[in-house]
């Protein structure tokens, strides 16, 4: 169930009048296959899709796309750890990176040691470069101008927000509330399931005996830790709640208990955080990362939250259909 009172910041006409205008810098197709958001790039020429990963920190390909591109690779002076275990880092330098419009030059890009998938991934320090809008079928770079405090989410009155702050990695973190306790939640496109991290689930009284054990996290290589599914009382972000929520408990902070520096996995490894909060999430929700205001806005879209029903669609108001800011050039 969801608790839909919440008061807004502003309406859209309002700022209009105000004269905010926000600029888009970027708009570019998004689509999500196997719950997780992907967009279409290219490398030195190369068209090919690109996972939209706001977990990760870096730009990150695999071996195997690396060795399709005809990159050359070089060995890195650290090895990298995520939630799958330790690898031998490496990287490779490109000419050119292009996205949509946006198109950058001369890049050193982190190349992950995994010959099963061919596999680009675009981490905060790309995407983060402006505000990011991720909705359903459409990724856009927002510039605001002449916005102050004023809210930004154009498409419609009273969108929920929370403050946004960057973990050490540079990705987006907010605080939630579980069983009402208050976490620290990296935001996570790249995870399909959100994860909590075990340490947290035992300060909420979570026992492993006590959850379902459903293996581990990336069962394609049987590594990184034991997964288990919970019960919980609720799950709150901001004004929005949801009762008796089910949701995966695993060691993320394992690694970073080793002292490793990671890869370009999530960024909670080398950060205290409790919570990845991933595509299951924001598959359900339009979102915009304003980190020119250092805020979250988040729109229920509709359908299932955490992988089990709950959010009616009558419990929060309907967003627009427009996928065009207003002002946009």
């Amino acid at each position: 169930m969801l608790l839909a009172t919440w008061a807004g910041l502003g309406s859209t006409a309002a700022l209009a009048q105000a004269g905010c205008r926000y600029t888009r810098v970027a708009g570019i197709p998004l689509r999500w296959t196997d719950g997780r958001p992907y967009i279409d790039g290219r490398i030195e020429d190369h068209p090919l899709p690109m996972l939209v990963d706001t977990g990760a920190a870096d730009p990150v390909m695999s071996s195997a796309m690396a060795e399709s591109l005809g990159l050359s690779l070089r060995h890195a002076q650290e090895r990298w750890v995520g939630i799958d275990g330790e690898s031998q880092g490496y990287y490779a330098r490109v000419r050119s990176l292009a996205v949509g419009p946006l198109e950058f030059s001369r890049l050193k890009v982190r190349v992950r040691d995994d010959s099963s998938e061919s596999l680009m991934v675009l981490g905060a320090g790309f995407l983060f470069q402006h505000d990011l809008e991720l909705g359903q079928g459409a990724l856009n770079l927002l510039q605001p101008h002449g916005c102050g405090d004023g809210s930004l989410a154009y498409w419609a009155d009273d969108v929920p927000v929370v403050p946004l702050e960057r973990s050490v990695d540079g990705a987006a973190v907010v605080i939630v509330r579980l069983d009402g306790q208050a976490l620290r939640a990296l935001i996570d496109s790249g995870a399909q399931t959100s994860v909590l991290d075990l340490p947290a689930a035992r300060r909420l009284g979570f026992r492993p005996e006590d959850g379902v054990a459903i293996g581990r996290l990336n069962d394609s290589q049987a590594l990184g830790p034991q997964a288990w599914r919970a019960p919980f009382r609720s799950f709150a972000i901001g004004p929005e709640e949801i009762s008796r929520p089910h949701l995966t408990v695993a060691d993320l902070s394992a690694a970073a208990r080793q002292q490793a520096s990671g890869f370009g996995g999530p960024a909670a490894i080398g950060d205290r955080i409790d919570l990845l909060l991933g595509a299951d999430f924001l598959q359900s929700h339009r979102v915009l990362f304003a980190f020119s205001q250092r805020r979250f806005y988040f729109s229920y879209l509709g359908g299932d939250i955490f992988m089990v029903p709950a959010i009616s669609a009558a419990a929060a108001p309907a967003p627009s259909a427009s996928a065009t800011p207003p002002n946009a050039h």
